[in-house]
């Protein structure tokens, strides 16, 4: 597991420090055998699992007596204590750099400060912005009338547009193409004529012709008759 540290003071205030106009936050690394207690969980098997090879017996990490891990220790001695770091709590809280800022404070102080075996639960300002929520009227009867009346009338504008345009478009088609097939004639139209006509005609040029023939004897016998 990698190092872990263990937390001076009191959770979401720090470290008090004499002659400073803010707490301080000091913290000290874990040493062998010192159990790592997480903030975030109070599943006591997990916390067992994370300390497991750096704890020899597993079975002194115990819950308090009300349930929760002892995340704040004022009657147990930790190795490095005494090696605490301390730095004023802005610098802490904003990231600073650390060796700049460091604090100096006697051994007894260190020595009788709560330890904290989770997270300080200090961090940076939380600046929260007041945004007034602009008031939304609600429409009168009168508005959603309008305002449906409205809606019907650029829906029938737009049908006319439809209806306009549609008119126009079929007006100005072109005429329908004739197929060959409608361009041919009939197959009535295309037979021979009746046969009765033909021999009608034929008929009527036989008779003209006996006609001629019977008007040329007469006449021959009328010259001879002269003679």
């Amino acid at each position: 597991m990698p190092a872990v540290v263990a937390f001076l003071g009191t959770a979401g205030v720090g470290l008090s420090v004499a002659d400073s106009t803010s707490p301080g936050i000091g913290w000290f690394p874990l040493a062998p055998g010192e159990a790592y207690w997480p903030s975030y969980t109070r599943d006591l098997t997990y916390v067992r699992s994370l300390n497991r090879g750096d704890v020899p017996d597993l079975e002194t990490i115990q819950l308090d007596a009300n349930g929760e891990p002892p995340l704040e220790v004022v009657d147990k001695d930790f190795a490095n204590r005494r090696f605490a770091s301390v730095v004023p709590r802005p610098v802490f809280v904003n990231g600073g750099a650390v060796a700049q800022a460091l604090l100096t404070l006697p051994e007894e102080r260190l020595q009788d400060a709560p330890v904290l075996m989770g997270s300080p639960q200090v961090g940076p300002a939380v600046h929260r912005v007041a945004v007034a929520a602009t008031a939304i009227a609600r429409p009168s009867r009168t508005q959603w009338v309008n305002h449906i009346a409205a809606l019907v009338a650029r829906n029938a504008a737009r049908a006319k547009a439809l209806l306009t345009g549609f008119v126009h478009l079929r007006a100005h088609e072109p005429a329908a193409r004739l197929r060959g097939a409608h361009l041919r004639a009939p197959a009535y139209a295309q037979s021979s004529p009746p046969r009765h006509t033909i021999l009608l005609r034929v008929a009527h040029a036989a008779s003209a012709a006996a006609h001629g023939a019977a008007a040329k004897g007469s006449r021959q016998s009328a010259a001879r008759h002269r003679t």
